[in-house]
């Protein structure tokens, strides 16, 4: 199953704690497997991921990882072929 994450930056994060962030993320590996990121100059959404597992603990695990920075919002999607042959 496929998964798009929103994650906008929380009002409390300055200019040290996103360097710490780009740092963590630098080194970071995600619980679940990542098809893309996206970055935004937009405080909201700043980063777009598309994910995918059939385990949506490990993407509990994965938000919980950036709670301190981000607010995210995260839902399950399918590609247009698969909306079709279920319709």
């Amino acid at each position: 199953m496929k998964f798009i994450a929103l994650f906008n930056m929380k009002d409390n994060v300055d200019q040290v704690k996103l360097a710490e962030v780009i740092a963590r993320r630098i080194d970071y590996v995600h619980p679940v497997k990542m098809i893309a990121e996206y970055h935004s100059p937009l405080k909201s959404p700043c980063v777009v991921a598309i994910y995918e597992t059939e385990d949506c603990e490990r993407l509990i695990v994965n938000s919980a990882a950036w709670i301190d920075a981000f607010d995210i919002d995260v839902f399950p999607v399918e590609d247009w072929m698969e909306s079709i042959e279920k319709l």
